[in-house]
């Protein structure tokens, strides 16, 4: 919606300018320097367009990009691996980014050889219930592991 307004005004911007040129145009239409005025009019309806452009994409970028989630976000995740300590055997890796308005949280915890599949997933289940809740607008995954190196990254 901005950048529909945005939009609506730069037009009107321009409009404004050529409007003005006309006038000054037809006005001064006698004078040797008036053959300048459209010249010089255009080279700033050309510098407006160009501004506006490089706003519209320095403040765009950053949604199309993936990025980092915050650290107090990283701490929820955090926090709710701790509470689940002893339902896990192993963190092996985080992996979060944010991307536009979602954030993406994959985990990969290692269970014991001796835990039936049903208690694994249920555990799932529920840390991933937990964190969505307390997370909004994020997508968690939680993946079991095995055998991969013991990094724990965000």
């Amino acid at each position: 919606m901005d950048s529909q307004s945005h939009l609506f005004r730069l037009k009107a911007i321009s409009n404004i300018v050529v409007l003005a040129t006309l006038v000054i145009a037809v006005l001064c239409a006698g004078n040797w320097w008036s053959v300048y005025i459209d010249p010089v009019a255009s080279f700033v309806v050309m510098g407006i367009l160009l501004y506006s452009g490089y706003t519209m994409i320095i403040s765009s970028l950053p949604d199309l990009l993936d990025q980092t989630i915050e650290e107090e976000l990283q701490l929820i995740v955090m926090k709710e691996l701790a509470e689940h300590f002893h339902n896990y055997k192993q963190i092996h890796e985080i992996k979060s980014r944010q991307s536009g308005g979602s954030i993406y949280v994959d985990i990969f915890l290692e269970f014991g050889p001796d835990q039936l599949m049903g208690d694994v997933q249920d555990i799932m289940d529920l840390m991933k219930s937990s964190l969505e809740i307390q997370i909004p607008k994020s997508s968690v995954n939680i993946i079991t592991s095995r055998g991969r190196d013991n990094l724990c990254r965000f």
